[in-house]
């Protein structure tokens, strides 16, 4: 893998509410292994990322539009 295209687009912005957050955190130690060889990758210019944000309806609606 040498590029990575996050499209990011809430469905519901509060989906996480009243989620336990150790439970959240779970996926960020879950995660680590492919983040730290993700960050390897970057760090020696063998890897790239871009993000986009997609605007939803919910989006919209928390913006009060």
């Amino acid at each position: 893998m040498d590029h990575s295209v996050f499209l990011l687009a809430e469905k519901d912005p509060h989906a996480l509410k009243g989620i336990d957050p150790k439970k959240i955190m779970q996926r960020g130690v879950a995660l680590k292994p492919f983040m730290d060889w993700r960050h390897k990758k970057e760090w020696a210019g063998k890897f790239t990322w871009t993000i986009a944000l997609f605007g939803t309806s919910a989006m919209a609606k928390e913006a009060g539009l």
